[in-house]
């Protein structure tokens, strides 16, 4: 029907299709009134459960795109949302209820995704030895352990006249632990921190977080279930010792080599064919997102001047830089160049926690 000064409403029945309310009744009157609405929430339903299973963020971005463009012509925000869900709820109650049911999904999927945003990340950073406590809704933990550098070796510890070696750097080991490997971890760990070598030819300690992760000399590696991948995090060993000059054996004056560096942090200069002292590895640069070993010490250099001992070797920088090689004597009497000091080592611990109460 029609009033007499207004046009024809939205699905009314005429003189023209009034044979169509044949088997009319009122469930199949709101199936065609709301079956635009019925499709669009249901394949909407469905893009929600693919875009699940095939990436979750992208999959509530472009569910939320689809639904808003398709129920109301625009990709608005939230007031667009409750004002399309009046003017839909106003035409058809059955339609909104499904458009409703999909709406919830977004919302607990929304939630999820602020949960992990407000998440905190801590960084704890250990120069000596402590003991970790688990914090409240732990959900990722992330262990860097750095050992103490090795120092270097005196002049002539090998052989006469020879510089002597430069010690391995404390090295550098990080692994995460999540899911069934973070339940290894107890509510307290002992944090232990590596000495590095304080005289010649000193090893360094090992850095541990509890039984769970040791470092190793000298070796840079991110641990996985997937395996080791190898980092540049751990700096080389400090650099040999020069040789001193000696006609009877035959021995070639040389200068000290350079000290092995990492990715954090440079390693010294080797000293000069005059007995110089071999330069001082550079302490690691780090930030709240890197992590790695100082510069090792440059080896010292030989000599070959009567009266000039061979130079001494450079010190290994913090944290976990070994120490460089001393200098060779020479056939003049003249004493060997010492080995350089190394470094202590670190411990650095990443926390994840959730934003639950």
């Amino acid at each position: 029907m029609t009033s007499p000064d207004k046009p024809t409403p939205a699905r009314s029945r005429n003189f023209n299709n009034l044979h169509t309310l044949q088997d009319y009744d009122q469930s199949s009157a709101a199936s065609a009134a709301n079956q635009d609405m019925f499709g669009l929430a249901e394949g909407a339903r469905g893009n929600l459960l693919s875009n699940i299973l095939g990436g979750f963020v992208n999959g509530i971005g472009g569910f939320i795109a689809q639904f808003f463009a398709g129920v109301f012509g625009l990709t608005g925000g939230f007031l667009d949302l409750v004002g399309g869900f009046i003017g839909v709820r106003n035409d058809a109650e059955d339609a909104v209820a499904q458009a409703g049911a999909v709406t919830a999904d977004i919302t607990e999927l929304t939630n999820r995704v602020e949960a992990l945003e407000g998440g905190t990340t801590t960084i704890r950073t250990y120069a000596f030895n402590s003991t970790w406590s688990r914090p409240p809704n732990l959900i990722e933990l992330g262990v860097a352990v750095e050992g103490g550098g090795h120092s270097g070796r005196t002049g002539s510890t090998t052989r006469t006249g020879y510089g002597g070696d430069g010690g391995l750097s404390g090295g550098y080991r990080f692994q995460w632990f999540k899911g069934d490997t973070l339940t290894v971890v107890g509510a307290t760990e002992d944090v232990v921190i590596g000495a590095g070598g304080a005289t010649p030819s000193q090893a360094g300690g090992q850095s541990r977080f509890g039984n769970h992760i040791v470092s190793i000399p000298g070796i840079g590696a991110v641990l996985s279930i997937e395996g080791s991948t190898v980092s540049n995090s751990a700096a080389e060993r400090g650099g040999s010792g020069g040789n001193g000059a000696d006609g009877n054996t035959g021995i070639q004056l040389t200068g000290g080599q350079p000290g092995g560096s990492s990715a954090f942090g440079q390693g010294g200069t080797g000293g000069t064919t005059s007995g110089g002292t071999g330069g001082n590895g550079v302490n690691a640069t780090i930030s709240p997102l890197t992590r790695g070993n100082g510069g090792s010490g440059g080896g010292g250099g030989g000599t070959g001047v009567f009266g000039i001992n061979g130079g001494r070797g450079g010190n290994g920088a913090y944290p976990s830089g070994g120490g460089g090689g001393g200098g060779g004597r020479s056939a003049f009497g003249t004493s060997d160049g010492p080995g350089g000091i190394a470094s202590d080592g670190r411990v650095t611990i990443i926390e994840i926690t959730s934003g639950a109460a």
